[in-house]
Protein backbone atom coordinates (compact mmCIF):
# COMPACT_ATOMS: atom_id res chain seq x y z
CA UNK A 1 0.00 0.00 0.00
CA UNK A 2 2.75 2.44 1.21
CA UNK A 3 4.93 2.06 -2.17
CA UNK A 4 2.06 1.99 -3.80
CA UNK A 5 -0.65 5.30 -3.10
CA UNK A 6 1.66 8.42 -2.16
CA UNK A 7 -1.07 9.49 0.33
CA UNK A 8 -3.44 7.09 1.96
CA UNK A 9 -6.61 7.85 3.28
CA UNK A 10 -9.52 6.64 3.85
CA UNK A 11 -10.59 6.93 0.69
CA UNK A 12 -7.86 5.08 -0.41
CA UNK A 13 -8.15 2.09 1.99
CA UNK A 14 -11.91 1.60 1.28
CA UNK A 15 -10.87 1.27 -3.11
CA UNK A 16 -8.06 -1.15 -2.13
CA UNK A 17 -10.49 -3.47 0.32
CA UNK A 18 -12.96 -2.72 -2.67
CA UNK A 19 -15.50 -1.46 -0.04
CA UNK A 20 -16.48 2.31 -1.56
CA UNK A 21 -19.63 1.54 -1.36
CA UNK A 22 -19.94 1.20 2.40
CA UNK A 23 -18.24 3.15 5.53
CA UNK A 24 -15.69 1.91 7.78
CA UNK A 25 -16.44 0.38 10.95
CA UNK A 26 -14.07 -0.61 13.71
CA UNK A 27 -16.32 -3.61 15.19
CA UNK A 28 -16.12 -6.40 18.34
CA UNK A 29 -13.98 -8.17 15.79
CA UNK A 30 -11.38 -5.60 15.59
CA UNK A 31 -11.62 -5.06 19.75
CA UNK A 32 -10.99 -9.12 19.89
CA UNK A 33 -7.82 -8.55 17.59
CA UNK A 34 -6.87 -5.62 19.60
CA UNK A 35 -6.96 -7.74 22.80
CA UNK A 36 -5.09 -10.36 21.14
CA UNK A 37 -2.57 -8.58 20.30
CA UNK A 38 -1.49 -6.88 23.59
CA UNK A 39 -1.11 -9.94 25.65
CA UNK A 40 1.45 -11.36 22.94
CA UNK A 41 5.17 -10.63 25.03
CA UNK A 42 7.40 -7.66 23.95
CA UNK A 43 11.14 -9.43 23.03
CA UNK A 44 13.14 -6.50 22.41
CA UNK A 45 11.98 -3.22 23.61
CA UNK A 46 10.35 -3.83 26.78
CA UNK A 47 7.70 -1.62 25.71
CA UNK A 48 4.32 -2.39 23.77
CA UNK A 49 2.45 0.35 21.94
CA UNK A 50 -0.71 0.07 19.68
CA UNK A 51 -1.51 3.01 17.25
CA UNK A 52 -5.60 3.23 16.42
CA UNK A 53 -6.44 4.78 13.09
CA UNK A 54 -9.53 6.51 12.73
CA UNK A 55 -10.76 5.90 16.75
CA UNK A 56 -14.14 7.72 16.04
CA UNK A 57 -15.08 4.70 13.62
CA UNK A 58 -15.77 2.50 16.68
CA UNK A 59 -18.87 1.04 17.32
CA UNK A 60 -20.15 0.89 20.70
CA UNK A 61 -20.08 -2.48 20.54
CA UNK A 62 -16.31 -2.38 20.22
CA UNK A 63 -15.57 0.51 22.79
CA UNK A 64 -17.80 -1.33 25.44
CA UNK A 65 -14.94 -4.61 25.08
CA UNK A 66 -11.87 -2.36 24.94
CA UNK A 67 -12.89 -0.29 27.78
CA UNK A 68 -11.06 -1.54 30.46
CA UNK A 69 -8.01 -2.00 28.37
CA UNK A 70 -7.94 1.83 27.58
CA UNK A 71 -8.81 3.04 31.08
CA UNK A 72 -6.31 0.35 32.41
CA UNK A 73 -3.81 -0.60 29.66
CA UNK A 74 -1.21 -3.24 30.90
CA UNK A 75 2.34 -2.30 32.43
CA UNK A 76 4.57 -0.61 30.02
CA UNK A 77 1.61 -0.15 27.45
CA UNK A 78 1.13 2.82 24.95
CA UNK A 79 -2.28 2.79 23.15
CA UNK A 80 -1.86 6.29 20.61
CA UNK A 81 -5.20 6.70 19.03
CA UNK A 82 -5.35 8.91 15.86
CA UNK A 83 -8.35 10.83 14.79
CA UNK A 84 -8.73 13.65 12.25
CA UNK A 85 -12.42 14.35 13.88
CA UNK A 86 -12.17 13.62 17.54
CA UNK A 87 -15.56 15.40 18.17
CA UNK A 88 -17.02 11.96 17.03
CA UNK A 89 -14.96 9.84 19.53
CA UNK A 90 -17.24 8.17 21.55
CA UNK A 91 -17.98 10.18 24.93
CA UNK A 92 -16.94 6.84 27.07
CA UNK A 93 -13.78 6.61 25.25
CA UNK A 94 -12.87 10.00 24.62
CA UNK A 95 -13.30 10.66 28.51
CA UNK A 96 -10.27 8.12 29.38
CA UNK A 97 -7.87 9.63 26.87
CA UNK A 98 -5.30 12.55 26.68
CA UNK A 99 -6.14 14.35 23.91
CA UNK A 100 -2.89 15.83 22.33
CA UNK A 101 -4.35 19.15 19.27
CA UNK A 102 -1.55 18.81 16.38
CA UNK A 103 -2.10 21.83 14.27
CA UNK A 104 -2.35 22.28 10.44
CA UNK A 105 0.72 22.80 9.09
CA UNK A 106 2.15 26.26 7.39
CA UNK A 107 0.87 26.92 3.53
CA UNK A 108 4.78 27.32 2.91
CA UNK A 109 5.40 24.08 4.35
CA UNK A 110 3.02 22.15 2.65
CA UNK A 111 3.82 24.08 -0.90
CA UNK A 112 7.73 23.36 -0.32
CA UNK A 113 7.15 19.35 0.82
CA UNK A 114 4.85 19.68 -2.85
CA UNK A 115 7.20 20.98 -4.84
CA UNK A 116 10.07 18.87 -3.36
CA UNK A 117 8.92 14.81 -3.39
CA UNK A 118 6.72 15.08 -6.59
CA UNK A 119 8.14 18.01 -8.46
CA UNK A 120 4.89 20.63 -8.70
CA UNK A 121 5.14 23.47 -10.39
CA UNK A 122 5.11 26.46 -7.51
CA UNK A 123 2.34 28.21 -8.55
CA UNK A 124 0.34 24.76 -8.54
CA UNK A 125 2.19 23.97 -5.30
CA UNK A 126 0.79 27.15 -3.32
CA UNK A 127 -2.58 26.85 -4.76
CA UNK A 128 -2.82 22.91 -3.49
CA UNK A 129 -1.42 24.37 -0.18
CA UNK A 130 -3.92 26.86 1.05
CA UNK A 131 -6.91 24.44 -0.69
CA UNK A 132 -5.79 21.96 1.75
CA UNK A 133 -5.86 24.27 5.01
CA UNK A 134 -2.46 22.80 6.34
CA UNK A 135 -3.57 18.88 5.50
CA UNK A 136 -0.50 17.41 3.79
CA UNK A 137 -2.60 14.24 3.13
CA UNK A 138 -5.34 16.25 1.70
CA UNK A 139 -2.76 18.29 -0.48
CA UNK A 140 -1.15 15.25 -1.84
CA UNK A 141 -4.28 13.39 -2.57
CA UNK A 142 -5.66 16.36 -4.37
CA UNK A 143 -2.56 16.53 -6.65
CA UNK A 144 -2.95 13.00 -7.98
CA UNK A 145 -6.66 13.22 -8.19
CA UNK A 146 -6.96 16.14 -10.25
CA UNK A 147 -9.46 13.82 -12.70
CA UNK A 148 -12.07 13.47 -9.23
CA UNK A 149 -11.89 17.28 -8.78
CA UNK A 150 -13.02 18.00 -12.45
CA UNK A 151 -15.31 15.16 -11.71
CA UNK A 152 -17.00 17.09 -9.26
CA UNK A 153 -16.78 20.38 -10.41
CA UNK A 154 -18.81 19.02 -13.45
CA UNK A 155 -21.48 17.14 -10.98
CA UNK A 156 -21.76 20.80 -8.67
CA UNK A 157 -22.47 22.75 -12.06
CA UNK A 158 -25.21 20.72 -12.94
CA UNK A 159 -26.67 19.94 -9.72
CA UNK A 160 -26.89 23.85 -9.39
CA UNK A 161 -28.03 24.46 -12.45
CA UNK A 162 -30.87 22.02 -12.33
CA UNK A 163 -31.84 23.49 -9.33
CA UNK A 164 -31.98 26.71 -10.48
CA UNK A 165 -34.15 25.54 -13.19
CA UNK A 166 -36.08 22.93 -11.16
CA UNK A 167 -36.32 20.53 -13.76
CA UNK A 168 -37.36 17.41 -11.23
CA UNK A 169 -37.07 15.01 -14.02
CA UNK A 170 -33.31 15.82 -14.75
CA UNK A 171 -32.88 16.66 -11.08
CA UNK A 172 -34.22 12.58 -10.26
CA UNK A 173 -31.94 11.38 -12.95
CA UNK A 174 -29.02 13.14 -11.68
CA UNK A 175 -29.31 11.69 -8.01
CA UNK A 176 -30.07 8.24 -9.40
CA UNK A 177 -26.48 8.57 -10.82
CA UNK A 178 -24.81 10.30 -7.32
CA UNK A 179 -26.46 7.20 -5.52
CA UNK A 180 -24.11 4.87 -7.52
CA UNK A 181 -20.92 6.67 -6.31
CA UNK A 182 -20.70 5.00 -3.00
CA UNK A 183 -21.26 6.35 0.31
CA UNK A 184 -17.60 7.87 0.95
CA UNK A 185 -17.26 9.71 -2.36
CA UNK A 186 -21.29 11.24 -1.63
CA UNK A 187 -19.58 12.50 1.38
CA UNK A 188 -16.69 13.58 -0.30
CA UNK A 189 -18.82 15.82 -2.91
CA UNK A 190 -20.86 17.25 -0.21
CA UNK A 191 -17.58 18.39 1.49
CA UNK A 192 -16.67 19.72 -1.94
CA UNK A 193 -20.00 21.62 -2.07
CA UNK A 194 -19.94 22.88 1.24
CA UNK A 195 -16.15 24.81 0.13
CA UNK A 196 -17.24 25.83 -2.91
CA UNK A 197 -20.43 27.59 -1.17
CA UNK A 198 -17.76 29.33 0.66
CA UNK A 199 -15.58 30.60 -1.18
CA UNK A 200 -19.06 32.31 -3.02
CA UNK A 201 -19.61 34.03 0.30
CA UNK A 202 -15.66 34.78 0.62
CA UNK A 203 -15.34 36.75 -2.14
CA UNK A 204 -18.73 38.31 -1.66
CA UNK A 205 -16.55 40.16 1.39
CA UNK A 206 -13.86 41.15 -1.95
CA UNK A 207 -11.63 38.08 -0.04
CA UNK A 208 -9.65 36.33 -2.71
CA UNK A 209 -10.94 32.61 -3.80
CA UNK A 210 -7.76 30.90 -2.52
CA UNK A 211 -7.07 27.65 -3.37
CA UNK A 212 -9.50 27.13 -6.83
CA UNK A 213 -8.63 25.66 -10.32
CA UNK A 214 -9.03 28.15 -13.03
CA UNK A 215 -12.33 26.35 -14.01
CA UNK A 216 -14.21 26.62 -10.65
CA UNK A 217 -12.90 30.24 -9.84
CA UNK A 218 -14.53 30.78 -13.63
CA UNK A 219 -17.58 29.25 -12.81
CA UNK A 220 -17.89 30.46 -9.28
CA UNK A 221 -17.82 34.26 -10.28
CA UNK A 222 -20.68 33.56 -12.26
CA UNK A 223 -22.12 31.61 -9.66
CA UNK A 224 -21.62 33.65 -6.50
CA UNK A 225 -24.71 36.24 -6.81
CA UNK A 226 -26.96 33.01 -5.77
CA UNK A 227 -25.29 32.83 -2.79
CA UNK A 228 -24.83 35.22 -0.18
CA UNK A 229 -25.83 36.66 3.27
CA UNK A 230 -29.59 35.41 2.79
CA UNK A 231 -29.26 32.24 1.81
CA UNK A 232 -25.62 30.88 3.26
CA UNK A 233 -26.59 29.86 6.24
CA UNK A 234 -29.86 27.86 5.42
CA UNK A 235 -27.55 26.19 2.28
CA UNK A 236 -25.07 25.31 4.93
CA UNK A 237 -27.73 23.91 7.21
CA UNK A 238 -28.97 21.42 4.37
CA UNK A 239 -25.88 20.41 3.16
CA UNK A 240 -24.60 19.55 6.76
CA UNK A 241 -27.81 17.64 7.33
CA UNK A 242 -27.53 15.77 4.47
CA UNK A 243 -23.79 14.34 5.40
CA UNK A 244 -24.97 13.59 8.78
CA UNK A 245 -27.80 11.61 6.86
CA UNK A 246 -25.24 9.60 4.54
CA UNK A 247 -22.56 9.51 7.23
CA UNK A 248 -25.40 7.47 9.37
CA UNK A 249 -26.45 5.34 5.97
CA UNK A 250 -29.66 6.85 5.43
CA UNK A 251 -31.27 6.21 1.72
CA UNK A 252 -29.13 8.20 -0.24
CA UNK A 253 -31.43 8.75 -2.98
CA UNK A 254 -34.58 9.97 -0.59
CA UNK A 255 -31.81 12.06 1.41
CA UNK A 256 -30.19 13.88 -2.06
CA UNK A 257 -33.70 14.52 -3.36
CA UNK A 258 -35.28 16.05 -0.52
CA UNK A 259 -32.08 18.43 -0.70
CA UNK A 260 -32.50 19.30 -3.83
CA UNK A 261 -35.98 20.15 -3.03
CA UNK A 262 -34.97 22.65 -0.36
CA UNK A 263 -31.99 23.97 -2.50
CA UNK A 264 -34.81 25.13 -5.11
CA UNK A 265 -36.53 27.25 -3.11
CA UNK A 266 -32.94 28.52 -1.45
CA UNK A 267 -30.90 29.43 -4.48
CA UNK A 268 -34.03 31.25 -5.82
CA UNK A 269 -34.23 33.37 -2.69
CA UNK A 270 -30.97 34.82 -2.76
CA UNK A 271 -32.31 38.27 -3.86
Amino acid sequence: MVQEYHSIGKQVWYAKMGNENKQGVIGVKEGHEIIKKLQLKSYEGGKKILIIWLPELMNVQAANKLLKLIEEPPEKTNLIFVSDRSEQLLQTISSRLQQIKVPPLENTFVSTYLQSHFNVEENDANMLSKSAGGNLHKAIFKHFNNEKSQEFLAQFVQWMRLCYSRNISDTIDWVNDFSKRGRETNKEFLRYTLELFRQCITNHYMLSMDGLSLEEEQFLMKFKPFINHKNIIGLNEVINEAYYHVERNANIKITMLDVSLQLYKLIRNSK
